[in-house]
């Protein structure tokens, strides 16, 4: 299980660096679509006090990595592997075989459901979609660390998309 949590971790870094690497242009039109979706300046809004503040200085970073995360994550149904499993030498199995394009899709949609539904979200500006992209986000990483107390057992995307991850032959 700790390859697949170092894989994890490479891939979140790997998404940082994009998210900063797109944070000056696509970061600045995602932090104007955050005013709009979730409603900040509005009277009526519960971002008040520092809360918008910190994430005001932070805003073009914060919101192109839910972008930047999905980006990375597409490499794994794409290519099958992600930069993170690629260099830990990690591959997702169905039966002890190279899954086909269906539980390869299905494992991405499970597992980016956060990133996807945080980006739509933004996009569409309805802040109802970001708090859901929010909680699937946490139960994705929840997912992970409690494979990781279970002594590896499979995370509730591998589960759903009836997927493996092993180490490579």
């Amino acid at each position: 299980m700790w390859p697949r949590c170092a894989a994890a971790l490479i891939d979140g870094a790997v998404s940082l660096l994009l998210a900063m690497l797109l944070a000056n242009n696509l970061g600045v039109f995602f932090a104007r679509r955050a005013v709009v979706t979730l409603l900040i300046d509005d009277p009526d809004s519960i971002w008040k006090g520092p809360a918008p503040l910190v994430l005001g200085a932070l805003g073009n970073l914060v919101y192109v990595l839910p972008l930047a995360v999905l980006v990375v994550l597409l490499a794994e149904p794409l290519t099958g592997s992600s930069p993170g499993k690629a260099l830990m030498r990690l591959v997702v199995v169905v039966d002890g075989a190279a899954p086909g394009p269906a539980p390869r899709w299905r494992r991405f949609l499970l597992k980016a459901s956060g990133p996807l539904v945080l980006t739509l979200a933004l996009l569409v500006g309805r802040w109802q979609l970001a708090a859901l992209g929010a909680v699937l986000c946490l139960v994705t990483v929840a997912g992970l660390v409690i494979a990781v107390a279970n002594g590896g057992r499979a995370t509730w995307h591998d589960l759903l998309a009836g997927t493996e991850v092993r180490r490579a032959t």
